[in-house]
């Protein structure tokens, strides 16, 4: 399946719907059994960009309790694509065991990774941890990020500030009793 995604492109179709036609295939397959799929994986066997790729956002279709360690490992691949696949994933299947794998992605060398951590922060309180600060602060105090990435930088210090007012809110005194 995966070998389809490197081989030509039957006449007539885009090459964009057939790769995502298989990853459909992918997808169906993680939520059956996805042994396989993270075999490939572990294995590294397959060419990162797409197929591995692929196969990594589908393992989000998979059962968390097969697919969040791989997905985890997948996080330290050399290929900054297959980062962001799994953390896209480890976002979507939303369980506390991600939270800090996540919270170390902030500090990936890829901005694409960097930035998918952040919109998950922005998006649910789930992700956000204290731990998630000085990494925050990091990319907020970038300038390369700053001028090469306004709308990444935003976001960044959205989720900053979000982190920052949630433990004020947390450390504020119980309101008196009347």
């Amino acid at each position: 399946m995966l070998m389809a995604m490197r081989g030509p492109t039957p006449p007539g179709q885009d090459p964009r719907e057939v790769i995502e036609a298989l990853g459909a295939v992918l997808h169906a397959i993680a939520r059956k059994d996805a042994t396989s799929l993270i075999e490939i994986l572990d294995k590294n066997d397959a060419p990162p960009d797409p197929e591995l790729v692929v196969l990594v956002g589908a393992l989000a279709s998979g059962r968390k309790e097969q697919v969040v360690g791989p997905l985890i490992r997948a996080l330290k691949h050399r290929n900054a694509f297959v980062r962001w696949a799994a953390v896209s994933s480890l976002v979507r299947l939303r369980t506390r065991k991600a939270v800090e794998p996540l919270t170390v992605a902030l500090s990936d060398r890829s901005t694409w990774v960097k930035g998918e951590v952040v919109r998950a922060l922005i998006s649910s309180k789930f992700y956000r941890t204290t731990a998630a600060i000085e990494p925050l602060r990091r990319i907020v105090r970038n300038q390369r990020i700053k001028r090469q990435l306004p709308g990444m930088w935003r976001q960044a210090k959205t989720a900053l500030e979000m982190l920052v007012d949630q433990g004020k809110a947390r450390h504020a005194a119980p309101p008196g009793r009347p």
